[in-house]
């Protein structure tokens, strides 16, 4: 399972870049946000081992590509202020690699498709709100 969301980043990691200079910013990170959801919506429903790896190709797709898109937000930042955000960044990304599985062991009980469920909603509750905001253009 591991492997095969491990494949996913990779194949998202290759195709992100072109996707974000051809549709911008906003588009990489919206389309990464409902990779991610998708396949958290429909993993705890899922019955057969292809449908499992199914979903997590695309969980690994959506989280590649999320970090790709992540990372050119932080080019709009001012020049001398780009390397702390991008280190802020990345502290999230850490931050929520360890938090997710601490809080989903301690806070749901170890609960794995509650904690997929609250995961879905928050990648919901994030797309809507970047979906709102308006996309900002540089040159």
């Amino acid at each position: 399972m591991f492997l095969a969301q491990a494949i996913g980043m990779v194949v998202a990691s290759v195709s992100a870049g072109p996707l974000v200079d051809n549709k911008g910013k906003k588009t990489g990170f919206l389309l990464a946000l409902t990779l991610i959801g998708a396949p958290l919506l429909i993993l705890p429903s899922a019955s057969s081992h292809a449908t499992i790896l199914a979903c997590m190709i695309t969980l690994g797709c959506g989280g590649g590509m999320l970090v790709a898109s992540s990372n050119t937000l932080v080019s709009d930042v001012g020049r001398q202020r780009r390397a702390s955000i991008l280190t802020l960044l990345k502290c999230f990304f850490g931050v929520g690699g360890f938090a997710t599985p601490f809080l989903g062991a301690s806070l749901l009980s170890g609960n794995t498709i509650a904690l997929a469920y609250v995961i879905a909603v928050l990648t919901g509750l994030t797309f809507l709100f970047g979906a709102a905001t308006a996309a900002r253009r540089t040159k």
